[in-house]
């Protein structure tokens, strides 16, 4: 263990020593001034952090909290933690049978005694990110082929709402040609949420770049279209289902 020294001078002192898990103290409770000249040796990683009241939530049951990265235990929608110390981090993680989620990261503050670590961020890893590529891409595609080709077959893995919808905007459009250029994708953006019943749905933020040409047009014009896809995931059937397109 590292050590530092210092040097105390004469005057009458309150001294705190480390136990090995948090702080513990020895007062003096007579003044004492025989530390003049005295070096003591303190280690180098002493830290004195005030510690405060923190209780957990999270909507979602089989959360796993984390402090300063370090997996610590599980909650049901409530727990009171105890004291922990100012600074420390702290996050919740789930697992689901189609992949992990994490909340944000959260520091502990002075003053505040309550913190939502329900997991919300989906961890893209690389299948994932493929899965997901694959449905907003097709979706992408099919979303432009039903306008033009006035065939409400064409779009499939969506809710039969999100299709009537379209059945609706198809009667109406005077779209001749259509064609995507540029799909993009904001998969940092995305966020969870539970649906009826404890089902899981993902909100993917989405960009679509198409080249339109309408029944006056002579020349394709680009259309950028931002919006906010929602994907219900079917347990029965394991695969992602767009139900909703919101417009931002």
């Amino acid at each position: 263990m590292k050590k530092s020294r210092i040097l105390l001078t004469l005057f009458f002192y309150l001294v705190i020593g480390v136990s090995t898990y948090w702080v513990a103290s020895i007062i003096y409770e007579e003044p004492d001034q025989s530390f003049r000249g005295t070096v003591i040796n303190l280690p180098e990683e002493t830290e004195f952090k005030e510690k405060v009241p923190v209780t957990l939530v999270s909507n979602i049951t089989h959360t796993s909290f984390y402090i300063d990265g370090e997996r610590q235990s599980t909650l049901a929608n409530r727990l009171y933690l105890g004291e922990v110390p100012v600074g420390a981090t702290i996050e919740g993680k789930a697992d689901f049978y189609w992949g992990e989620m994490k909340s944000e990261k959260q520091t502990i503050q002075y003053g505040k005694k309550e913190y939502d670590i329900t997991p919300n961020i989906p961890v893209m890893d690389k299948g994932m990110k493929t899965i997901f590529n694959e449905i907003i891409h097709t979706f992408a595609k099919e979303r432009l082929l039903i306008l033009v080709n006035k065939n409400p077959d064409l779009l499939t893995n969506v809710s039969d709402q999100l299709k009537n919808r379209y059945i609706e905007q198809m009667a109406n459009t005077r779209i001749i040609e259509a064609k995507s250029k540029d799909v993009i994708i904001n998969l940092k953006g995305t966020i969870y949420e539970q649906g009826p019943d404890y089902t899981d749905k993902l909100v993917v933020p989405v960009t679509f770049v198409n080249q339109i040409t309408t029944e006056d047009g002579r020349v394709p014009e680009e259309v950028t279209q931002e919006v906010k896809l929602t994907l219900l995931y079917e347990q029965a059937y394991r695969y992602w289902e767009v139900i909703e397109e919101e417009e931002l």
